[in-house]
């Protein structure tokens, strides 16, 4: 079901690779893995700090944000479900912060733009990375290892839909 799912899919999954690869934002060496656990609180007047580079890849730097705003809306217990929670004002924070970063390369608009092709690609990277963690883990693992291969599969046939619908609140 889910390589026939990935099949029907390939010719966006496949505009979306390309759409990254030729968008202005440089490849870097991304976390991979990028969600709350993984993020050392600043002091005040300090910086946050990241930890666990273990499945780090020279890749799009985009790619992590989905599994930061999916362990968000995990963690605070945001309402409905992750593909329709873009719109929640705690999560647009965390976007606009972080595209805002990136507006040397490109317009706001181009940054959601190119964030909603690699909302649509990070599934497949992070099911290979889930997929190797799950060889090592043990059923009492699995809660805190996120949504399983699949899940995260099948979310990665569209992106999601808060993105092309919420409010431009950057300028």
């Amino acid at each position: 079901m889910q390589k026939d799912l990935l099949l029907t899919n390939l010719d966006a999954l496949t505009g979306s690779g390309t759409a990254l690869a030729n968008s202005p934002i440089p490849f870097c060496i991304d976390q991979g893995d990028l969600w709350p656990g993984n993020v050392l609180i600043a002091r005040p007047g300090g910086h946050h700090r990241f930890i666990d580079f273990g499945d780090a890849a020279w890749t799009h730097p985009f790619l992590s944000l989905m599994p930061l705003l999916f362990g968000c809306h995990r963690c605070w217990s945001l309402p409905g479900p992750f593909s329709d929670s873009l719109d929640h004002p705690s999560l647009q924070m965390i976007t606009d912060s972080y595209l805002r970063a990136w507006t040397d390369y490109a317009s706001l608009q181009e940054l959601r733009d190119i964030l909603s092709h690699a909302l649509r690609l990070t599934p497949l990277r992070r099911s290979r990375a889930l997929i190797t963690n799950f060889k090592r883990a043990t059923s009492a693992d699995t809660h805190d290892l996120g949504p399983t291969p699949w899940s995260w599969l099948t979310a990665g046939t569209t992106a999601p839909s808060g993105l092309s619908t919420r409010s431009r609140r950057l300028t």
